[in-house]
């Protein structure tokens, strides 16, 4: 209003809408503050499922599986336990419990760490598909069934199973690497300790540099019998180690001789030898072509000078 009692022109305001009027700069602020404060709630009420790869550990599986079921991930951990050729168990870093891993195919050797397979603390990195430990369901995704103890341990938990698999060594650990042999008959490297598990012999496909190290096995299967003193070791038909009695072993008296058959669980000891040429198996050690020919892209068999009968499985 002027000094002579008239109005003064107001000009853009607009109808609230509750019988009054506000500018049209303020009404839009105010709808724009709105619109961000809906934005924001919906935000927060919204419960986004992981995206794969993003930031996933072993951890928050095992604390918050029912995110991650069905999901195809990318997980790094340490290695706990190796359960077998197929299986390992991956540290969490939680208290309720580790992650088991499991594959349909064998877990390939770790690239960059000598000839040895896959073992505990070396770092895992494994892109695979969560799912709850339904065992029909599981063993019929990976092909293999689950040994008694997995099904009571991770009954009802979540569980990966691997799509690729890669396995890095420790750094803070020596690492077992094997000592080229020049013959089949080399002696065993004096500064290298004994290898004890059969999947370092096993996993790589050149066993070439393990020739001449010495081994020392406990409680290994024995999968099938070949010709007088030989038999397969091994934790499957795939992955196996041909082993031969060393003389002194299968001569002398009749209570002395070894008897070695199929399904008995042994201990043993004894060195890597380079694999004679196929005449040569046949001539020497009684085998048939075929059985020669399997042997051969081994290159390698075990010598085993000690062996001891555990049990023999049911």
């Amino acid at each position: 209003m002027d000094l002579k009692g008239n109005r003064e022109p107001v000009t853009n305001l607009k109808r609230t809408g509750y019988g009054g009027f506000m500018p049209g700069w303020l009404l839009g602020g105010v709808a724009l503050v709105i619109v961000l404060v809906l934005i924001a709630f919906f935000a927060s009420c919204s419960n986004p499922e992981p995206a794969p790869g993003a930031d996933v550990t072993a951890g928050k599986i095992i604390e918050n599986p029912n995110s991650y079921v069905g999901k195809t991930v990318t997980v790094s951990g340490e290695v706990e336990r190796v359960l077998g050729p197929k299986a390992f168990v991956m540290d969490s870093g939680v208290n309720i419990g580790e992650l088991l891993v499991v594959g349909a195919d064998p877990f390939p050797q770790v690239p960059d760490g000598g000839n040895r397979g896959y073992v505990i603390n070396d770092t895992a990195t494994v892109t695979g598909t969560v799912r709850m430990l339904v065992t029909a369901d599981v063993e019929r995704e990976i092909g293999w069934d689950l040994t008694p103890e997995l099904k009571v341990e991770f009954n009802a938990k979540p569980v990966l199973i691997v799509q690729k698999a890669g396995f890095k060594p420790n750094p803070n650990r020596s690492q077992t690497t094997a000592t080229p042999a020049n013959n089949a008959n080399s002696n065993t490297d004096a500064s290298a300790d004994p290898i004890t598990d059969l999947l370092i012999i096993v996993t790589p496909v050149d066993r070439a540099p393990l020739v001449g190290r010495r081994v020392r096995f406990t409680d290994v299967k024995v999968r099938s019998v070949v010709g007088d003193r030989g038999f397969f070791i091994g934790p499957s038909d795939s992955q196996r180690l041909f082993a031969r009695l060393t003389k002194p072993l299968d001569t002398g008296r009749a209570e002395d001789i070894v008897n070695v058959n199929q399904g008995q669980v042994r201990t043993l000891s004894g060195i890597i030898k380079r694999l004679p040429t196929t005449d040569e198996v046949r001539q020497q050690w009684g085998l048939n072509a075929q059985e020669a020919a399997a042997l051969e892209p081994d290159g390698v068999y075990l010598e085993v000078d000690t062996i001891e009968l555990l049990r023999k499985k049911p």
